[in-house]
């Protein structure tokens, strides 16, 4: 075995696979958990096949290719990378030739087109090994508000793919943010390392229709799958506070309160393409703010922590294997979100607003720009006093009208731009800045259609104006929308002067006036309505996770929108093993099997099965692993900066089972568990001595692979 490969062979960790998710949405930092329901995951729905369940394409590259069919996008949207050498679950199983079999990882990184086709972003992973002849995904699960870990077997020529939930307690341990993980930048696990790239190519080989690409455009495929983990990495986070940190433990109605301000600051913050954050509302202030203040002090005074998605970068070709490295090894938050801080209830809401489609926020923008600005939706203006002059472009075809406007009442606020004109009429336009009170400034959006009239020599103006990135509204914090944009000057001169400068550098000869719109106000009453409506089973906001899909689908109603969703599959696969705090209670069975049997009692080699099958199959294999497994066991022993691979069971396991770290390395527990393993190499005539096994590198040990 080449000593580049990290030998960690008691327990994987799908660190190319990007999977976890304990099995009870295991709590953090005290928070009690709530159980939630089960509904089909994204990659049930993708896939749906019926009763029978999910039909998956075979093979892998026609995997892709309907993948992309069914959510709307190109095959070059998927993100991709290999990792012949990663720290996956199933690294071994390629062995000895790992360059020819490497496992990939697909992820998907952006969203798809049409409002029925289901919203993967961020939302689907895929780990793919050819010679295990499975693929290992994370999928999410909305009705569930988690990511459920599922397993396709038998994916290989042949054979007809079964799909099956895996064991949570099996992932949890590495994927400690009960959500996908990823290496480090610059991957040098993936074919973004020259040296991996350069390996896995030679001679020319392809693998699974991937075609070949330089390892810049690998660098680039694993930077994006980077991303879209961040942002999968806050889903548990924000499920969380969806669930406790809104109940300060005053009755129902301040949770259901609290939930529906969220929902409308989330809603409004990615209307106005999440510039801000409207913490001047009566919503954050009087209803977010000191809701969170309750509950922070109650379930996390010190914080709640946002767990690390990160794994430190490794370079296959040279790290040597350290507990660091080690994706079992404890890793401590990434940040901490405070109640009592402005910033971070700010940032929880802005990473909400994340959530929703831009489907959905194209269509509600939509409508709130078509039905809500009637004569009685209330209106606000700002005044600018501007030097505008004019400059001619494209040979004399076009004229630009270029505004340098501010507000002095207001603090010298700027509004900077510019309009073409062509044969008196606005074509297009463009805000340079615009600075307003109390707000984000705005940058780049479009002025759009021009109505031109002139009067007693006064020149006046009037566009529409859209956001340059999104083709939406152009909005402030609040939601209130830019409606219009007036021009009026007199004596317009040509511009002579640096274009750049600022007043009073330029003559005063016009006006500015922007009419901000509320024609948010429906989608307020209707987040209302659904409020008001007498909590039930059904109830938006009583004590189920956040489900985008069923809360817009209410609140599209409400609006009279018709708010199409995909079908789920309905199929039921089969539960994962239990694991948890019950699994110690259960009588009769021996110490291996109530604190390593929820991640070895399984079919798959992959962690080793050495506790699958009958008494002589485990006997034998307990022999051939109990080299291995007594390390782990005594890596609890040494100090935490002097062990040489991480310890076995995992902390994250222990927790789970109600245990610290100190009261299992004090506890008899452990003890008991190295006296069993040893009483079993001695019954399978393998001498097991201590010091000896302790002396080596563990990559050194026997191997514990087979069947």
């Amino acid at each position: 075995m080449p000593r580049f490969v990290l030998a960690a062979l008691l327990t994987g960790v799908l660190a190319g696979a990007l999977i976890a998710w304990p099995a009870a949405s295991t709590p953090r930092d005290g928070a009690a958990a709530e159980p939630m329901g089960r509904g089909p995951s994204l990659f049930d729905e993708v896939f749906a096949g019926g009763a029978s369940g999910p039909r998956v394409p075979y093979p892998f590259a026609r995997l892709r290719e309907a993948l992309a069919a069914r959510l709307g996008l190109d095959v070059s949207d998927l993100r991709e990378v290999l990792l012949p050498l990663g720290r996956a679950l199933q690294r071994e199983a390629a062995a000895p030739d790992y360059f020819a079999s490497p496992r990939h990882v697909l992820a998907v990184t952006r969203e798809g087109g049409g409002p029925e086709r289901p919203l993967a972003k961020d939302r689907l992973f895929i780990g793919y090994q050819p010679k295990a002849e499975s693929l290992e995904i994370v999928s999410y699960n909305e009705s569930a508000g988690r990511f459920d870990f599922q397993i396709v077997e038998d994916y290989a020529p042949g054979k007809t793919p079964r799909l099956r939930a895996a064991p949570r307690g099996l992932c949890e341990s590495c994927h400690q943010n009960h959500a996908p993980v990823f290496p480090a930048a610059p991957w040098s696990e993936t074919d973004a390392n020259p040296a991996v790239h350069a390996r896995l190519h030679a001679g020319g080989r392809l693998f699974q229709g991937l075609a070949r690409r330089p390892a810049g455009m690998a660098a680039e495929h694993a930077r994006d799958i980077e991303s879209a983990v961040s942002r999968a990495n806050l889903f548990p986070v924000l499920q969380e506070i969806w669930r406790d940190g809104c109940a300060a433990g005053e009755g129902d109605g301040p949770t259901r309160r609290c939930r529906a301000a969220l929902l409308r600051l989330g809603l409004q913050t990615r209307l106005s393409a999440s510039r801000a954050v409207d913490t001047a509302s009566a919503a954050f202030a009087h209803v977010i703010a000191p809701t969170f203040r309750r509950s922070w002090a109650r379930l996390w005074p010190a914080g709640l922590g946002v767990p690390a998605y990160l794994l430190p970068d490794r370079d296959p070709m040279a790290a040597a294997a350290t507990p660091a490295l080690d994706p079992l090894t404890p890793r401590p938050p990434a940040a901490r979100w405070h109640g009592a801080s402005k910033e971070d209830v700010a940032r929880a809401v802005a990473a909400l607003a994340t959530l929703f489609a831009d489907e959905t926020v194209r269509r509600l923008d939509r409508y709130l720009a078509q039905s809500g600005r009637g004569k009685q939706a209330a209106r606000r203006s700002a005044r600018y006093r501007c030097a505008m002059s004019s400059r001619s472009y494209f040979q004399g075809e076009s004229d630009a009208v270029i505004f340098r406007c501010k507000q002095p009442e207001s603090g010298d606020l700027l509004f900077n731009g510019h309009v073409y004109l062509t044969e008196g009429r606005a074509v297009k336009g463009r805000i340079d800045l615009l600075e307003l009170p109390g707000g984000e400034p705005l940058t780049q959006p479009r002025l759009t259609g021009g109505a031109w009239t002139g009067d007693a020599g006064v020149a006046t103006l009037t566009l529409g104006a859209e956001d340059e990135v999104t083709d939406r509204s152009v909005r402030l914090a609040d939601g209130w929308a830019l409606e219009s944009v007036r021009l009026s000057w007199s004596d317009l001169a040509s511009e002579t002067e640096d274009a750049s400068a600022e007043l009073p550098a330029h003559r005063v000869n016009g006006e500015a006036v922007l009419t901000f719109v509320d024609d948010v106000a429906p989608l307020r009453a209707a987040i209302d309505a659904g409020l008001a409506a007498p909590p039930a089973s059904a109830d938006l906001y009583g004590g189920r996770a956040f489900d985008r899909r069923r809360i817009m689908a209410d609140l599209f109603a409400r609006l009279g929108l018709p708010y199409a969703r995909a079908p789920g599959s309905g199929h039921a696969f089969a539960a994962p093993a239990p694991h948890g705090r019950a699994a110690a209670g259960v009588a009769g069975r021996s110490p291996l099997q109530v604190y390593c049997g929820a991640c070895h009692r399984t079919a798959s080699i992959f962690p080793p099965n050495f506790l699958h099958g009958g008494d002589e199959d485990r006997t034998r294999k307990l022999a051939r692993c109990a080299e291995r497994i007594y390390y782990r066991l005594a890596m609890w022993r040494e100090p935490a900066a002097e062990r040489k691979t991480a310890p076995m069971p995992p902390a994250s396991y222990l927790r789970g089972l109600g245990l610290d770290p100190e009261t299992w390395r004090n506890g008899g527990a452990l003890d008991a568990l190295q006296r069993e393993v040893r009483r079993i190499a001695r019954r399978a005539d393998a001498a097991l001595e201590p010091l000896s096994v302790l002396g080596r590198p563990y990559g050194d040990l026997r191997s514990c692979l087979g069947r």
